[in-house]
């Protein structure tokens, strides 16, 4: 995680997690964040850490020109991070207090509920929405190659 809660409180002013519950929903974030920045996330994660990780391809180490440095992205990962983890919060409280209908019969009319249930595409769709407006000019969120000419 980048965050802590502190940050979440003081620094991003969010006002739906509470410090018990910060952490399960700030690694949730952390897993989407990963997933949409194509592992970037992770490594510029690690980086703050104190670890270097470099992508390697075929065997060879590749200088990560995707990537700068992890200091360069300002707050932007930090605010995305905790507007993930708030939606993860009310997302989920929604899936559970407002259940869809999975099933409904008109004669004797019979409805069947869905109670709990994420739908993969409908969080993906949330989650990018929100990552997009933290990260969208950071170049993290690019999935194409990233071609280095050494002359």
């Amino acid at each position: 995680m980048l965050t802590d809660y502190s940050y979440y409180k003081n620094v991003f002013h969010g006002d739906l997690l509470t410090e018990d519950n910060y952490e399960k929903y700030a690694k949730q974030a952390d897993v989407w964040l990963n997933y949409f920045t194509n592992g970037a996330f992770a490594q510029i994660e690690a980086q703050r850490s104190g670890f270097n990780l470099e992508r390697t391809g075929s065997g060879v180490t590749e200088p990560s020109c995707r990537y700068r440095e992890a200091s360069g992205y300002g707050t932007c990962l930090d605010d995305a991070e905790c507007a993930i983890s708030d939606l993860c919060l009310s997302m989920e409280t929604d899936a559970a207090s407002n259940p869809s209908i999975a099933k409904e019969t008109v004669g004797s009319h019979s409805v069947t509920y869905r109670t709990g249930e994420k739908s993969d595409s409908l969080w993906r769709e949330k989650i990018y929405g929100v990552i997009s407006r933290y990260l969208m000019t950071t170049g993290l969120l690019y999935r194409g190659t990233c071609l280095v000419f050494k002359l």
